[in-house]
């Protein structure tokens, strides 16, 4: 509670802060949502649910479930988020046209919940880059995106100072900013112990240092989502407001019904406090670039080792791609992806994945990628087995399983939805669940 109070003390000019309703509502248990994935299933998996009010895909899950103990979730139907910060969506609806095909980059992405949710908004000729400098949550942003199984989408690891170099290529970016984390205090009890006032300075100099490095690669006209999970004027309003004194951004208003709760702390600026909704602490401010765009860029030129289709891969997908080599697999990118994947090398970004893995080759013999299994780009037509809910669990555990099928690679599915891949030889199925996602409880 001290520690709680020292944070309190900071806090005296934040907008419609409320000191004791603060307190009572750190002594309520965190809130517990998820978000589906509307490619996948089309209801909540669990019972007893009740919408998020700012996302039609979010849902309030009274007790916190064991999430990982449902196949779904090992599929990527839904995904476990914090209930304010998936008013990312209603920011995305109302700020961009999202019928056009459009470019648009998560710059701080780990772990993939904000990546996941603008996955499933952006149209099939759209492309979102998810990047996180930090090589060890890479992998944990790569997973969920892969399970997610969006075609469209690029993962890379660099600093945002790489980007500074790619001259208005995006739509639109958000920048869930590194922060001091005050607004996860009641989801994380140890953060109080890792809050300081030094720390919510470190956090501000490396926040404006972020964003100003993104800054040129966003088009006039484009949009910038930034947040935090601080409740810091500091982090937050200040942040703001010296964005649009020093660099070429306005803040934009919404239109947010008042019986959401949530504060419109200045314009463009909004805060959630657990007090007043049913959600953590969470800050999010909307700016658009001002200015004259500059001429139009030529396309990067190509330097992917590109593959002509071949039948013994191209069959396991449907939809217009084409075909190149990275890090010895086999992907398949839209056009789009593929220019933005050239333009990305050649600014010396760091690649971890550009649009579909399909799989690899072992000599003239194909083998299909566990990611292409969860992809939407997977062809309908490649056969599959529906199990129960047992083999389905002794799957996910990459447990022999026993089943009555031909020879061949084959879809697991549970209840419709896919889980990963089979190789049924003779006296024998081999599980192809990833060894390092294997369920271990």
């Amino acid at each position: 509670m001290l520690e709680l109070q020292k944070v309190i003390a900071t806090l005296e000019n934040a907008p419609e802060f409320n000191a004791e309703a603060f307190i009572a509502s750190h002594n309520e248990p965190a809130v517990n949502s998820f978000r589906i994935n509307r490619n996948k299933i089309n209801a909540s998996p669990f019972p007893d649910t009740r919408p998020v009010p700012w996302c039609n895909d979010g849902f309030y899950l009274d007790e916190r479930a064991r999430y990982a103990q449902h196949p779904y979730w090992h599929a990527g139907a839904f995904y476990v988020q914090e209930a304010s910060s998936m008013f990312l969506q209603e920011a995305v609806k109302q700020t961009l046209n999202l019928n056009e095909p459009l470019c648009v980059l998560d710059a701080c992405a780990a772990p993939g919940g904000k990546s996941t949710l603008l996955s499933s908004l952006l149209s099939p000729e759209s492309v979102l880059v998810s990047n996180e400098v930090i090589r060890s949550r890479v992998n944990i942003l790569q997973e969920n995106i892969v399970r997610w199984g969006h075609a469209n989408n690029i993962i890379t690891q660099s600093d945002t100072q790489q980007f500074s170099k790619l001259d208005e290529c995006f739509d639109a970016m958000v920048v869930d900013a590194p922060c001091s984390g005050s607004g996860l205090f009641r989801k994380d009890a140890a953060a109080i112990n890792e809050w300081s006032e030094a720390n919510v300075n470190l956090c501000s100099d490396r926040q404006q240092r972020i964003v100003c490095n993104l800054i040129p690669a966003l088009k006039v006209g484009g949009v910038l989502m930034y947040c935090t999970c601080s409740y810091s004027v500091q982090e937050n309003e200040a942040m703001v407001n010296w964005l649009c004194a020093e660099h070429a951004l306005e803040p934009v208003d919404l239109n947010i019904p008042a019986a959401w709760n949530i504060v419109h702390s200045q314009k463009g600026c909004y805060r959630f406090y657990p007090y007043k909704l049913a959600g953590e602490g969470f800050f999010m401010a909307v700016l658009r670039k001002k200015g004259s765009p500059n001429s139009a860029s030529k396309p990067a030129p190509r330097t992917l080792k590109m593959l002509k289709p071949d039948a013994s891969f191209t069959d396991y997908l449907k939809g217009d791609f084409q075909y190149f080599i990275h890090n010895d697999f086999i992907y398949a990118a839209t056009n789009s992806v593929l220019e933005l994947t050239e333009n990305l090398r050649q600014h010396k970004i760091n690649l971890i994945q550009c649009g579909v893995e399909v799989g690899n080759l072992k000599g003239t013999k194909f083998i299909p990628a566990h990611a292409l299994a969860l992809n939407e780009a997977l062809n309908p037509s490649v056969e599959y087995i529906d199990v129960d809910e047992v083999t389905a669990m002794a799957y996910l555990r990459k447990q022999t399983i026993a089943l009555d099928t031909t020879i061949g690679y084959k879809i697991i599915r549970f209840e419709g939805v896919n889980l990963g891949w089979i190789n049924c030889i003779p006296n024998r199925i081999n599980n192809m669940y990833p060894t390092h996602w294997r369920l271990l409880h």
